[in-house]
């Protein structure tokens, strides 16, 4: 039995929507991809061209989850702790968002906006197989962010710096930030990497390690700004 997922359905109708769309009849809908045809009046349609209700048999077991369109798997599966952790760090960016802009650190509005884009689109790179692609963060490179990072001194920050209140409520942001990618970046080696010999993901570990070296950037900005 084929799942059909949201993000499927999404690619699917990247060009535009159509009018009406037909469940394949040796397939299901994932109950994201049912409210998303919901949400576009496309699953009303599809109900009424159906010669026969879908049968209620083999429900989806509470414990399972759906790894892509084709497999269900236990809701334990490091994949999909990964994307538990994506979604939380998705949630504390949004929250690093509202507070930055009280704060009145609009400068890093965009930045912080960036960051979001990237994560949705290490999401959804996961659960397609896809290529992430290339990227960029504050106009910079994975290689420049390293750099950064690793030789503040050189980017206009008087050095490396340990985590304190005196640097203020971005700063105190954005070293959050920092714990939950490095985190988030944990996540990745437990879902795809075996032992010390090699990661299938090899693009979306590299995205989540320079993510959580961003962070520490933007916390060296916010620092050097405060004084």
């Amino acid at each position: 039995m084929q799942y059909i997922t949201e993000m499927e359905l999404r690619d699917l109708f990247s060009n535009g929507i159509p009018e009406a769309y037909e469940i394949p009849r040796d397939a299901r809908l994932t109950p994201a991809a049912k409210q998303y045809l919901v949400d576009l009046r496309l699953y009303r349609s599809q109900a009424v061209s159906q010669s026969q209700p879908a049968s209620p048999k083999d429900p989806k077991p509470e414990y399972m989850t759906h790894l892509d369109a084709k497999q269900l798997t236990h809701k334990s599966h490091p994949r999909i702790a990964l994307r538990g952790k994506l979604d939380s760090l998705e949630a504390d960016v949004i929250l690093a968002q509202i507070t930055v802009q009280t704060a009145g650190g609009h400068r890093f509005e965009a930045p912080l906006e960036e960051v979001l884009a990237l994560i949705r689109r290490v999401l959804a790179a996961d659960v397609t197989g896809k290529p992430l692609g290339d990227w960029t963060l504050g106009d910079m490179t994975a290689g420049q962010i390293r750099d950064a990072s690793h030789h503040p001194e050189q980017f206009g920050f008087r050095g490396h710096v340990l985590p304190s209140a005196s640097q203020g409520m971005i700063g105190a942001v954005f070293n959050r930030l920092r714990t939950q990618a490095r985190e988030t970046e944990l996540a990745v080696i437990a879902a795809f990497c075996q032992g010390d010999k090699s990661c299938s993901r090899q693009d979306l570990l590299l995205a989540m390690n320079r993510l959580s070296s961003y962070f520490y950037v933007l916390q060296l900005q916010a620092i050097k700004e405060q004084e």
